[in-house]
């Protein structure tokens, strides 16, 4: 496995041709995907300290939300996450869902390998250096709670197969994580500020 300083190494140079010091955009990387899953509803106990303490011990961070599932932030120190990787993380936590950040993502063969696993999201470094939701051009988006449903396709006379789509592989989507299905909200202003409203289903895109 790559050292830690030769890793910060190379994340200086993928992320910023150098220009900023490996640690701390690692660091930057980690409030991040804090703040991700936090949006997930996610929360841990372990500060930014410990959780590079965790990155130089090779070891996932913790986060749980209110009903109890667990989530864990794994960084992986290889330039791409191999199955063995994402292998033994699945076999000693089967229960958690996981989020696993490389330099380069994740190989060919380990996105096959869990293509079909709802619950294993994999991420390059350089995606989670800022925050895309609080983008000046990126429009609010939610998700529709159950309730409004019925009461949304009543308005728009719009049944399940005549929604506009967004795809799982969308940016925002796969920073919230939406499942297939969801029914996303999203706020755009107009040319003249006024605020408009557009619905979107969540479909399973490739990739």
């Amino acid at each position: 496995m790559t050292s830690l300083d030769e890793w910060y190494g190379t994340l200086s140079i993928r992320c910023s041709r150098g220009m900023v010091a490996g640690e701390t955009l690692c660091e930057r990387i980690l409030i991040t995907t804090i703040e991700m899953l936090g949006d997930r509803g996610f929360r841990t106990t372990a500060s930014i300290s410990d959780m590079k303490r965790n990155l130089t011990q090779s070891l996932p961070t913790s986060f749980t939300n209110d009903a109890g599932t667990e989530c864990l932030l794994f960084v992986d120190r290889e330039e791409r996450t191999g199955v063995k990787t994402v292998r033994t993380l699945m076999e000693h936590h089967p229960e958690a869902r996981l989020v696993v950040i490389a330099i380069d993502g994740a190989t060919p063969f380990t996105r096959r390998e869990v293509s079909k696993i709802n619950h294993v999201y994999f991420f390059h470094a350089k995606e989670l250096m800022h925050n895309i939701t609080k983008h000046a051009i990126v429009p609010k988006h939610e998700a529709v709670p159950p309730e409004e449903l019925a009461e949304i396709k009543n308005t728009f006379c719009v049944n399940d197969e005549q929604w506009p789509v967004i795809f799982t592989t969308d940016p925002v989507a796969r920073w919230f994580a939406w499942p297939p299905d969801t029914i996303v909200r999203i706020h755009r202003n107009g040319l003249t500020q006024d605020r408009q409203v557009f619905y979107r289903k969540v479909v399973r895109g490739s990739g």
